[in-house]
């Protein structure tokens, strides 16, 4: 589908797979990023004039999806074959698919992300980012993908039976973010569980051109056939509350 970003403050929608790039990953080498539909709430819910989410693939992803769209096998509509049958080219390319797709046993995953904030701290120009990248857990058998996303999931649980949030209602997860505690919280269960992001500040050319902007990015991805386990240790605890504390006073420091 096509993919809403932020930009100057407006809402805009680009072709999916749209402004490809490569960027360097550590750990593990070079992936092709491009625009995907994944802000979903944050387009309305955060005061940030500019804000896109990028998908990360191994190179030749983009090539390889552009190739079946414009060949017509994402279409929705059904078609004629030759015996007089009608089939829809989505079902039809996901049934020759999804049997592929599907994990041999033992096969592992990865999963790389990378968030990128740039705007105003301490009255300085400043890029904060943090890069995740975490592995098949080979003792557990968690894959990565359940690690990343059930984590999380189960850390907010946590705090709703222990009483911590009491708010009813439904609640998008960066409105969690700004109650006391939440982000530090889920920080620390996920890093006892080896979850834990590397975070890093540095001087934002981009900022310094344009004092008083602020700009965010999301790229992330899961891959198959990952090489061995390298979960983190649990170690890194001081570093990534400084991290979080950071990113707060950046938000806080810098005007819309």
């Amino acid at each position: 589908r096509p993919a809403r970003l932020v930009e100057a403050g407006q809402v805009v929608v680009k072709e999916a797979l749209s402004e490809p790039e490569l960027i360097e990953f550590p750990g593990v080498g070079t992936l092709e990023a491009f625009n995907t539909d994944g802000l979903r709430s944050l387009v309305t819910s955060l005061t940030v004039p500019d804000m896109r989410e990028r998908t990360l693939r191994y190179p030749g992803h983009i090539e390889l999806m552009r190739v079946l769209r414009e060949t017509g096998l994402f279409g929705l509509d059904p078609v004629s074959i030759r015996d007089g049958a009608t089939v829809r080219p989505r079902d039809l390319l996901a049934e020759l698919l999804f049997p592929k797709w599907t994990y041999e046993e033992g096969e592992e995953d990865l999963t790389a992300m990378r968030v990128s904030v740039e705007g105003e701290l301490d009255g300085r120009p400043t890029r904060l980012e943090w890069d995740l990248l975490d592995f098949h857990d080979q003792r557990t058998g968690f894959s990565s993908m359940a690690r990343t996303t059930a984590f999380p999931a189960a850390a907010v649980a946590r705090m709703i039976a222990a009483g911590l949030l009491a708010t009813p209602g439904v609640h998008v997860p960066e409105r969690l973010a700004e109650m006391d505690g939440v982000v530090e919280s889920v920080l620390h269960q996920l890093a006892e569980r080896g979850v834990v992001p590397a975070f890093r500040a540095m001087t934002s050319k981009a900022a310094s051109k344009s004092p008083g902007r602020r700009s965010a990015t999301r790229s992330g991805a899961a891959s198959g056939k990952a090489g061995g386990n390298a979960t983190t240790p649990a170690s890194k605890r001081a570093a990534e509350k400084t991290g979080v504390a950071k990113a707060k006073r950046a938000v806080a420091k810098t005007p819309a």
